[in-house]
């Protein structure tokens, strides 16, 4: 079966539409749940969260270590 394109761009059959429509619908699919991710907060502060975590837990062992050395110079100074 053969219909107008509705865009005037030509003959366009059942088959193409429902592939457009098809398509359509991924792509909506896809932006929904996007935009559900953007509007969970709470996920998305626990996320945050966990990364501030993370980058604290880093400097936190870098200054220990730094301690340390400076600790480990000054005892080897007297020594």
């Amino acid at each position: 079966m053969t219909e107008a394109d509705p865009a005037g761009g030509g003959p366009s059959t059942t088959e193409q539409l429902r592939h457009e429509i098809d398509a359509t619908r991924a792509e909506l699919g896809e932006t929904v749940e996007a935009l559900a991710h953007k509007a969970d907060v709470k996920a998305l502060m626990r996320d945050r969260l966990e990364d501030k975590r993370h980058a604290f837990t880093e400097q936190l062992n870098e200054a220990v270590t730094a301690a340390r050395d400076i600790r480990d110079h000054f005892r080897n100074r007297r020594s």
